[in-house]
């Protein structure tokens, strides 16, 4: 299946994970708007570079990856779709773009998916695995997450997959009236589940990322014990409910308080950025290129699952009100 990439910034990740695919993904050309930096890219990958779906000829793509920011993004995701390309597009995007792209799918006959990146990461992988079956033993009594404005959508996109569904959901904010504060607590319900969500209203100047004090912390809590994604980058903590005083025998004493998921060594920051999260975006290509062959649905891109996880976003965005730009480093 021949890939067009759009975008030459967080898009030059699919580049390199798109190289020797097993699912027979190849890049066919580079879709940008003919900066230095995207006609090198061309040269080094020896590509096409177009600069907009009409440059493309006849029959040359037979899918799009869009990873340009809206409402850019939108246009060309759109433009792909309404001639019956599939298309794979970056997060985050507004509900009503996302009912437009699947709308447009359906329409034509394709297949749309949204990769919101994090919650496929392997490092987040073992939280969710170990949800599943803590769900599966009894019902969580809490959520509590923490999140900044760039990761927010998929901090949200993750915790439906922890959760399973979103809905019933609501938000709202439990700060007083006037001035908000840098890190806003809002508080609700996700799945019918008590959550505690707090958010900070700091962005860098450049969107490097450089403003984060968390992306990703996740505690989820059950009556046997509570569940703690540290962050993107692990570590996953189960740790164990205290037992009743009755019941500290000495094979109690002795039993671990908590245990690490899986237990082994962190990635180095430069196997998160260039390792784990190529291998995620290789998965996220991989299920796309399936449903593209098969038709066979993929959950966590259902369109009800795309919806309430964009719904739920815009809600949150809404409660946090405009952000405060900072330079440099936090």
């Amino acid at each position: 299946m021949r890939v067009v990439v759009c975008g030459t910034g967080y898009g030059a990740s699919y580049l390199q994970a798109l190289w020797n695919h097993p699912s027979g993904l190849r890049l066919a050309g580079i879709l940008a708007r003919g900066s230095g930096r995207s006609q090198a890219l061309a040269r080094q990958w020896g590509v096409p570079l177009w600069r907009s779906p009409d440059e493309i000829p006849q029959g040359a793509v037979d899918a799009a990856c869009v990873a340009v920011g809206w409402p850019a993004g939108r246009e060309l995701a759109l433009a792909f779709l309404r001639r019956g390309v599939p298309v794979l597009a970056e997060h985050p995007m507004e509900p009503g773009d996302v009912e437009e792209a699947l709308a447009a799918a359906r329409e034509h006959g394709t297949v749309f998916h949204l990769n919101s990146h994090y919650a496929d990461l392997e490092t987040v992988q073992p939280f969710l695995a170990a949800c599943a079956a803590a769900r599966q033993r009894s019902r969580p009594l809490f959520v509590s997450a923490m999140s900044n404005p760039r990761a927010l959508y998929s901090c949200v996109d993750l915790l439906a997959r922890a959760l399973g569904t979103l809905q019933p959901f609501e938000i709202r904010s439990i700060v007083p009236g006037g001035t908000l504060p840098p890190l806003v607590p809002l508080q609700g319900t996700a799945a019918g589940i008590p959550l505690l969500l707090q958010c900070h209203r700091l962005v860098s100047a450049v969107d490097d990322g450089s403003a984060a004090w968390t992306s990703h912390h996740v505690v989820i809590g059950f009556a046997e014990g509570h569940l703690i994604l540290g962050d993107n980058v692990g570590p996953v903590i189960w740790v164990g409910a205290p037992p009743p005083v009755h019941q500290l025998g000495p094979a109690v004493l002795a039993a671990p308080a908590w245990s690490q998921l899986p237990p082994s060594p962190p990635p180095s920051f430069g196997e998160h950025f260039y390792g784990v999260r190529e291998r995620a975006n290789r998965l996220a290509l991989a299920r796309w290129a399936d449903q593209v062959r098969t038709g066979r649905a993929v959950p966590e891109q259902a369109p009800e699952h795309l919806l309430e996880v964009s719904r739920a976003w815009r809600a949150i965005l809404d409660l946090l009100g405009p952000f405060e730009t900072v330079t440099g480093v936090l």
